[in-house]
């Protein structure tokens, strides 16, 4: 191959790559944009990352257990800190989505090893047959602005 011909393929693929990342940017929909926040919010729990969960949970969280926004972090970080290894398998039974807010439905399954209190989490949580609902909402104006705001389960008190 040529060197022109190689200067335009390494052109092509940097406006793909260009457009693909304007595309991320400016260009998902509210669902495409609350599924990637869902996953982050996932992802973060099974790694233990209290930073990133505190980011993505909005100050004025609530939820049907009564805890707010601090109660709820610590409390997680007390149930989950125990685990040596933590694995969530999710199904995603519902996603809604406005520019404003949405809601996701996903069902939950925890595998991994801990602490006697980590074993009676993914116990708990393993027999719950409902799906845990997670709302969601916009605030800002970039599609990584979705915050947290309530999770229920109205199986799990």
């Amino acid at each position: 191959m040529t060197r022109q011909r190689l200067t335009i393929v390494a052109a092509l693929l940097l406006l793909l790559a260009a457009g693909s990342g304007v595309r991320f940017l400016f260009f998902q929909s509210p669902d495409e944009q609350i599924q990637r926040a869902q996953m982050k919010l996932l992802r973060a729990v099974e790694k233990r990352d209290w930073g990133t969960l505190r980011a993505i949970t909005a100050e004025e969280y609530a939820d049907d257990f009564g805890l707010d926004r601090e109660t709820a972090l610590k409390t997680a970080q007390d149930l989950l800190s125990g685990y040596f290894t933590l694995t969530l398998k999710t199904e995603t039974t519902w996603l809604r989505g406005t520019k404003e807010s949405g809601v996701v439905k996903v069902k939950i399954k925890i595998e991994g090893n801990g602490t006697p209190v980590s074993q009676m989490v993914t116990t708990r949580v393993n027999s719950t047959k409902e799906p845990w609902v997670f709302h969601w909402l916009k605030k800002g104006r970039w599609p990584w602005n979705w915050k947290l705001v309530q999770v229920q389960n109205e199986h799990v008190r």
